[in-house]
């Protein structure tokens, strides 16, 4: 008989702590709130990391270029290669 009140009891405090707990803001609710506005740009800044950016964009493109001009010629060889070997057998 006492020992179904004691769990009630518990439960009971369990409960309001939980309740205590819930006031409080969640990291789920903090997630949701809008983001600050962001910092004004300075128009030099801006245009110098656009005139960067675009330079590295033409340096990758350059790069890939390259690589799949490599690739081609290595193919073609290749290639050329193995159907000169199976000509000659």
């Amino acid at each position: 008989g006492s020992s179904r009140s004691s769990k009630k009891i518990c439960m009971n405090s369990s409960l309001d702590s939980v309740k205590v707990k819930s006031s409080s803001p969640s990291p789920l609710s903090l997630a949701w709130e809008p983001l600050p506005a962001p910092p004004p740009v300075d128009p030099a800044v801006a245009e110098a990391a656009k005139k960067k950016a675009a330079e590295a964009a033409k340096k990758d493109a350059d790069m890939l270029a390259k690589a799949q001009d490599r690739v081609a010629e290595r193919y073609k060889k290749e290639k050329s290669g193995t159907a000169a070997a199976g000509k000659k057998k």
